[in-house]
């Protein structure tokens, strides 16, 4: 709505209140700055929020949003807004910049893999996708040590080959869905793991949304409409416009 607001010239304003000086130039830019501030938020909050989104895409848009933030040049009224909301950020989502679950569903989104995985100090993390692949039902069975270390030295092949895929340009624009699909045979055990950590919604907005819409059409009042309550759907109706 701001942004919207900023796009009216005084004159146009003028017209429009039917009265001058509505926004003075300092406010003019205050909210500019703050509109830069935010459509960050804004964009990503509306993004998350689609079914299209799993929670392999949290972290990478945490870090470019935290990104976008720092490199905003100093602002004259809203530099403070601006370092609040970077403490904010690192205060309320650092747990998850440390949880296992979303560093690995980052990994394997192939659209982030390579950007979250870029310095030796990352090679613990390689090692977690096969203790988080046991929890899948059909590798519960007991090994060997020996078997144990030869699968781990495989999924660690497997990975690297994973990491050297997703680089080349005809696998980058394909969304996860398609990527593992396309590739499910080659990496099995990382193919399983994959569609079990990637169905998880990036937030409830789409659960929420189901359960909104089952209970606007099983309520009470839609079951069983008296004739009152017919009565004032219909000077609604009528009336809307």
């Amino acid at each position: 709505m701001v942004k919207s607001f900023l796009q009216f010239s005084d004159e146009e304003l003028e017209k429009i209140f039917e009265r001058k000086f509505i926004i003075s130039a300092s406010q003019r830019t205050t909210l500019e700055e703050l509109v830069k501030v935010l459509e960050g938020f804004d964009l990503i909050t509306t993004m998350i929020q689609t079914d299209n989104f799993s929670i392999g895409h949290i972290l990478p848009l945490l870090k470019g949003l935290k990104i976008e933030l720092t490199n905003l040049p100093t602002l004259k009224f809203c530099e403070k807004i601006k370092k609040n909301l970077l403490a904010s950020l690192e205060k309320r989502f650092s747990y998850l910049e440390s949880s296992e679950i979303y560093n690995l569903a980052a990994i394997l989104t192939p659209k982030y893999a390579s950007s979250n995985i870029i310095t030796d100090s990352d090679s613990d993390i390689l090692e977690r996708p096969t203790k988080k692949i046991k929890l899948l039902s059909y590798l519960n069975t007991p090994v060997s040590v020996l078997s144990q270390t030869c699968q781990t030295k495989n999924l660690r092949l497997k990975f690297t080959e994973y990491l050297c895929e997703i680089d080349k340009p005809c696998n980058f624009q394909l969304d996860n869905s398609a990527f593992w699909m396309k590739y499910k045979d080659n990496w099995c055990e990382l193919a399983a793991f994959a569609k079990y950590i990637l169905n998880v919604p990036a937030t409830s907005a789409s659960v929420e949304r189901i359960f909104s819409v089952g209970g606007a059409i099983l309520r009470p009042s839609r079951r069983c409409i008296t004739d009152k309550v017919f009565e004032q759907l219909i000077f609604l109706k009528w009336n809307l416009n």
